[in-house]
């Protein structure tokens, strides 16, 4: 993805109330900076993630059903795929499904914390590779 397209998530410990405020809290009243910002916006225990996002035009977007999809292609790779905790799909379902080159691992809820963490007895096998 060129970098032109993507934005970087901005990370904070506070919610964003004082800019809603500013506008008495009316959607069709909040400036284009203000929605960026709600766009772009996430509590600060997710910086781990380092997301960045791509915002397209729904319009351009297939149809599936009841969800938009946006095609990868050159400008868009997908690489890493994490399968939650609650996801009951086996990490070689996935990496079927996916390119090879694609690192399939499955995630868990740590045993001391409230966070997920990677399981590491089951990654994909090109990931094990790439670690090894």
């Amino acid at each position: 993805m060129k970098a032109s397209k993507v934005e970087p998530v901005t990370y904070r410990d506070k919610r964003i109330r004082a800019e809603l405020h500013a506008h008495d809290g009316d959607p069709l009243r909040i400036t284009p900076d203000v929605q960026k910002l709600l766009r772009i916006t996430k509590a600060q225990c997710w910086d781990y993630e380092e997301e960045v996002r791509l915002f397209v035009p729904l319009k351009k977007a297939k149809w599936d059903g009841k969800y938009h999809f946006w095609p990868f292609d050159d400008d868009l790779r997908l690489v890493e795929v994490i399968i939650g905790p609650e996801c009951i799909e086996s990490v070689s379902t996935i990496e079927a499904l996916a390119n090879p080159q694609v690192y399939v691992s499955k995630a868990r809820l740590a045993w001391r914390s409230f966070t997920v963490v990677p399981n590491g007895n089951l990654l994909s096998s090109n990931l094990k590779t790439a670690l090894a």
